[in-house]
């Protein structure tokens, strides 16, 4: 199965734009594809919390 949704960190993005982009293709069961660097690290803490507030 295809990811549903990128966080295309390897672009030089800050970390909340990261989490932006990955929450705009996010749905229930997404599949996500993320790039090992500090911007994703950092922009899956702020998806977390994002997810968790919206129960």
């Amino acid at each position: 199965m295809p990811w549903t949704a990128g966080a295309n960190a390897w672009a030089g993005l800050e970390a909340s734009t990261v989490a932006g982009r990955m929450m705009e293709g996010m749905t229930d069961g997404s599949i996500v594809l993320m790039h090992p660097n500090a911007e994703t690290v950092q922009a899956v803490e702020i998806v977390l919390d994002r997810l968790s507030g919206a129960g």
